[in-house]
């Protein structure tokens, strides 16, 4: 549906919300989780540290319906060099019911943990990125707090 206002064009979109699974109407009864829709996510990747690794963060934004319940706390797990993360919203209808289609914003940052140097994937519900942790492995980055614990214990720097 197209409103004409002056010189400006106000298209109204009400497939998007059909589209995104959003729009009002009778669900089937119970509890149902579905994925939130992801917008972006940008990697956050720390200083290495002495042990060879650094911290990893993944700032995520997307939304999800107004109609859902509870957005559960992320699930992260970690396969090699690839890692998933899955965040879904738990929705709860009652039998005959509806729902008013509104978005709710999601914004947060995930801690993936530690990640030695290398290159990345990572699986944000249906976003997919990629990133990677400068550096090298050598005896310096892996041995170097020990190595200066043994030197101080000679008197050595």
């Amino acid at each position: 549906m197209v409103i004409r206002l002056g010189n400006q064009v106000i298209v109204i979109v009400l497939l998007l919300f059909a589209l995104l699974g959003l729009a009002s109407g009778v669900l089937a009864a119970g509890t149902q989780l579905a994925p939130i829709k992801i917008d972006r996510v940008e990697v956050q990747v720390g200083d290495l540290g002495v042990a060879g690794t650094a911290p990893i963060k993944a700032h995520v934004v997307g939304y999800y319906g107004a109609c859902g319940g509870p957005v559960h706390e992320p699930v992260v797990s970690r396969q090699g060099n690839t890692i998933t993360v899955t965040i879904t919203v738990e929705y709860t209808v009652k039998e005959n019911s509806s729902c008013i289609a509104m978005i709710q914003p999601y914004d947060r940052t995930i801690d993936l943990g530690l990640f030695g140097p290398g290159a990345y994937t990572l699986h944000v519900n249906d976003y997919t990125t990629s990133f990677s942790v400068p550096g090298t492995l050598n005896n310096d980055v892996l041995l170097g707090q020990w190595w200066q614990r043994f030197a101080g214990f000679f008197g050595e720097s």
